[in-house]
């Protein structure tokens, strides 16, 4: 819901920031949001600023579980 949100707010009112704070939401909710992670990445490559993607990227990685693999230690 909130990624739609976000859609709306980006593609009806061109409000980048609002949009961004949506699919922030999203991303709390459940680190797992694979849209909203799609999305804050497009949204922020956009702008230029890859370093921000590339940190929710880094981070989306750090929470990913793969199944049936066991506890990784580093």
């Amino acid at each position: 819901m909130l990624v739609a949100i976000a859609g709306w707010y980006l593609h009806n009112l061109d409000d980048s920031a609002a949009a961004e704070q949506s699919l922030e939401a999203a991303m709390a909710a459940d680190p797992a949001n694979h849209a909203a992670l799609r999305a804050l990445v497009a949204l922020h490559g956009g702008r230029g600023d890859w370093s921000r993607a590339a940190a929710y990227l880094t981070s989306a990685s750090a929470n990913t579980v793969i199944p049936g693999a066991g506890p990784v230690c580093v």
